[in-house]
């Protein structure tokens, strides 16, 4: 099997032959999901075609995920991208097979389809907090550590567009709000809730951070994990309908092992049909993705997606001593280009919390998923400043990475990449 163009997955390289996990199709649901990637060929219309025609492959055709966003700008986009995604349901529970006869026909070197994924879960990067989160705990001293007070004296924020997706948010501040799993509600306005409290404690550290800039809530689950079809439904409208300048991502794949039993497959491979969407979504606009690393140190010790993806910022957290948290994960064999950290909360060895930027009815918040909003908050406040206006993504990017964190003492790149974000 061929890569898609430009795809570079860091880790291990991408396995040749079927990108299918059985493994990893959820078994609560009733029916399980399947992504078909399928970048454009001469063939690709054909190819299409034949999978709209799902039962001779044992599946269900439930449509194209811009279906799912019929009536926003990013419905009438997605189509025009170098790849399109087919979403398919098992109409049996070996979805296995069914994969396989969707890659005998259409896979291979010169084929249009380039992987069959489950759709799996992602997780939120923090535990749940709950309803009624207020700002707390070591929030005061990490923004201290940042100097937030000494960059509002020069830069709010104001004019940048910064879209959290998320669980939603219970946020009177925020400018906008769309819900990716109920299309038919309210818009522009808030959701009525947000049953996690995960997507209200992002928005509102970000919030506190860049007070004057556009916060756009992209509501895609209702709970601690989202299905990778929602995220990747949520992206769309994040990067095309809102515009957004930064896309916080405070989500990530978990640590699913070392190789699938079936097809010899790595964990890098794990994540196709999302990878592909991002990267092709970047060439056309001009969002960042900063992405959390990771909560599963010292267990994991490599980055969650799509924070290991070579075009996002990956954010790990540190506590009050500038410290990596015990809780983050980073690349120990190798380095990642935009990883940088950030103030995260910390715990003891025992998993107590130790550090937390507030807390819900749930419990403390903390983790990469802190620190991740936080990096959004103050690259707001750097995109706004009138040096940054004009400068092309990737070099206020590369400027923001090597002249805006300051190196730890005595952590290496690997442990803390380029540095803890501060207003300097």
């Amino acid at each position: 099997m061929s890569q898609p163009s430009g795809f570079a997955p860091l880790g291990n390289s991408m396995p040749s032959g079927l990108i299918f996990l059985n493994s990893d199709i959820k078994k609560e649901e009733p029916t399980s999901r399947l992504i078909v990637t399928i970048r454009r060929t001469p063939g690709s219309d054909s190819a299409l075609t034949d999978i709209r025609e799902a039962a001779q492959f044992g599946c269900n055709f439930e449509g194209m995920l811009e279906d799912r966003l019929e009536g926003l700008e990013s419905a009438a986009k997605l189509p025009e991208l170098d790849h399109r995604f087919a979403i398919l349901t098992l109409a049996q529970s070996d979805g296995f097979h069914a994969a396989n006869r969707i890659l005998a026909r259409h896979g291979g070197p010169g084929g249009s389809v380039i992987a069959v994924e489950p759709d799996a879960l992602l997780r939120f990067s923090m535990p749940s907090v709950g309803s009624h989160f207020r700002l707390s705990g070591q929030h005061a001293q990490y923004c201290s550590k940042m100097d937030v007070d000494t960059a509002h004296q020069s830069t709010t924020g104001k004019g940048v567009r910064v879209a959290v997706v998320d669980t939603g948010a219970d946020l009177k501040s925020a400018n906008d709000f769309y819900d990716v799993l109920d299309l038919s509600g309210r818009h522009p306005g808030l959701p009525s809730q947000d049953k996690d409290g995960h997507g209200t404690a992002m928005a509102m550290l970000i919030r506190d951070i860049a007070p004057n800039a556009e916060i756009f809530v992209v509501r895609v689950a209702n709970q601690a994990q989202a299905t990778v079809v929602d995220t990747m439904a949520g992206v769309s409208v994040a990067m095309v309908d809102c515009q957004a300048d930064i896309i916080n991502l405070s989500l990530g794949f978990p640590g699913f092992g070392n190789v699938c039993s079936f097809c010899g497959s790595s964990g890098t491979s794990r994540h196709i049909a999302f990878e592909t969407l991002l990267r092709s979504l970047s060439k056309t606009n001009p969002g960042i993705y900063v992405a959390a690393a990771g909560n599963d140190a010292p267990k994991q010790t490599e980055f969650e997606y799509p924070g290991a993806c070579d075009f996002s910022i990956v954010v790990g957290a540190v506590n009050l001593q500038g410290d990596r948290s015990r809780f983050s994960q980073y690349r120990a064999a190798g380095g990642h280009q935009r990883y940088a950290m950030a103030p995260g909360g910390e715990t003891d060895a025992s998993r107590n919390v130790t550090e937390h930027v507030g807390s819900g009815a749930s419990g403390y918040c903390f983790g990469t998923s802190v620190a991740t909003a936080y990096f959004s908050g103050m690259l707001a406040l750097f995109r706004a400043e009138s040096r940054y206006q004009s400068w092309p993504r990737d070099s206020f990017i590369d400027d923001v990475l090597t002249q805006r964190c300051v190196r730890h003492s005595i952590g290496g790149p690997n442990e803390y990449g380029h540095g803890i974000i501060c207003y300097s």
